[in-house]
């Protein structure tokens, strides 16, 4: 799965770039300010009064808007998380249910499914792209495979108690693998970044102006604007980034999903 390329670099990169970029346009704003004043007197710099803080109402209308945008992506990644694992452990139970040969078989690969989606490389977001395309290449298989001793069980002349519900239980397992590499791959368009980018400075620039006016740099208020937003760009970056950030979707419930097959697996005294 291939991501754009404002994705394939760290958060922190992005933002010290921002951050110059965003003082540089207020340098460059006081600058012009102090050489080309306004000449129209003061309706001319109230309307200018007017037009900053339009750019700097819009900069933060983005800034919620694209923040907005990345919590709830988070968030559906933590709810798949909660619900996969919860349908695994459904599916768990269930398979002790089956008769042998069929139970001897369906377990392995239940197992070695439920530990490929719960790999500690996978909790801690150390595999690369191609690793982690393996991954889901795997899970795919090992449900393939799942799914053709269940179908064989279900198609005998006599299907054991609860064969059934596991044809739908490995159907809402494999919706839920689907869901979660689509949540995956869900980013904050590209388009939206780099227009909160653009509009950031443009906000900067005018900010720098409107002290070159007055003949006053702003230094603390260029500051404070500039922390305020890369901050803000930061955690956005952090939440769409859930192999690369520092912001982790919690995979404790995975976790327990494989502790308990191992339970369920021990053979009985």
């Amino acid at each position: 799965m291939r991501l754009g390329w404002l994705y394939e670099r760290d958060s922190w990169v992005i933002v010290l770039v921002l951050m110059v970029a965003m003082m540089l346009a207020a340098e460059i704003g006081s600058r012009v300010g102090r050489r080309w004043p306004m000449r129209a007197g003061e309706t001319s710099g109230r309307y200018f009064i007017a037009v900053q803080g339009s750019l700097l109402a819009l900069l933060s209308l983005l800034l919620g808007f694209t923040f907005n945008m990345s919590t709830q992506r988070y968030e559906t990644r933590r709810r798949l998380v909660m619900d996969d694992a919860n349908v695994l452990g459904v599916l768990c139970m269930q398979s002790s249910l089956l008769p042998q040969p069929q139970r001897s078989k369906f377990e392995p690969f239940l197992r070695q499914y439920i530990e490929a989606r719960a790999d500690t490389a996978i909790v801690k977001g150390e595999l690369t792209g191609a690793e982690l395309a393996n991954r889901i290449e795997l899970a795919t298989t090992l449900h393939g495979r799942m799914w053709e001793v269940v179908k064989t069980e279900v198609q005998g002349e006599h299907p054991a108690r609860g064969a059934q519900a596991m044809v739908t239980l490995l159907g809402d397992v494999q919706s839920l693998h689907r869901q979660r590499i689509w949540a995956y791959g869900s980013r904050v368009p590209e388009v939206i970044i780099t227009m909160l980018f653009g509009t950031a400075m443009t906000a900067m620039f005018a900010v720098g102006y409107s002290g070159g006016l007055t003949q006053q740099r702003g230094m603390l208020l260029r500051v404070m604007i500039t922390l305020v937003v890369c901050g803000t760009v930061f955690t956005i970056l952090d939440l769409d980034t859930p192999r690369r950030g520092s912001i982790h979707v919690e995979q404790t419930p995975m976790l327990w999903v494989k502790q308990m097959m191992e339970h369920v697996s021990e053979p009985s005294p």
